[in-house]
C-alpha cells in the first residue's frame, strides 16, 4: 500500500495525517495564513490518471475539488460558494479518497 504524499501547496506542515493507501486518507493542509487555496498530492504511478474526491470536514460552505491530474499527482483546489478559489483555514482536515481511471 503506497501512502500518499503532500508534493506542494497546501500551507506550512501540511501533512497526509491519515491513511488506508489512496483508497481513504485525510489531509491537514497545515497553517496557511489564510492564503492558499491549493495544493498537490503525490500518488502511485497510475496509466491513466487519478479521479479523486475530497470533503472539507469542518466547513459547510466551502468545497474542495479535484482540478488536475497526472499519473503521479492530484491538484485539489478550495472554493466558496460562488465558486471562486478560497483559502482553507489554518489546519483544516481534508477527507479524500482517489482511484485509478480506467
Amino acid at each position: 500500500m503506497s501512502v500518499p504524499t503532500i508534493s506542494s501547496g497546501f500551507g506550512s506542515g501540511a501533512s497526509v495525517a491519515t491513511n488506508n493507501g489512496t483508497a481513504a486518507f485525510t489531509v491537514n493542509v497545515g497553517t496557511t495564513a489564510g492564503t492558499e487555496t491549493s495544493g498537490v498530492i503525490g500518488l502511485p504511478t497510475a496509466k491513466n490518471g487519478w479521479n479523486c474526491v475530497a470533503s472539507d470536514q469542518p466547513t459547510s460552505t466551502a468545497h474542495t475539488r479535484q482540478t488536475t491530474s497526472t499519473t503521479t499527482t492530484t491538484t485539489l483546489t478550495n472554493y466558496d460558494s460562488a465558486g471562486t478559489p478560497e483559502a482553507w483555514a489554518d489546519n483544516e482536515i481534508l477527507t479524500v479518497g482517489c482511484f485509478a481511471k480506467r
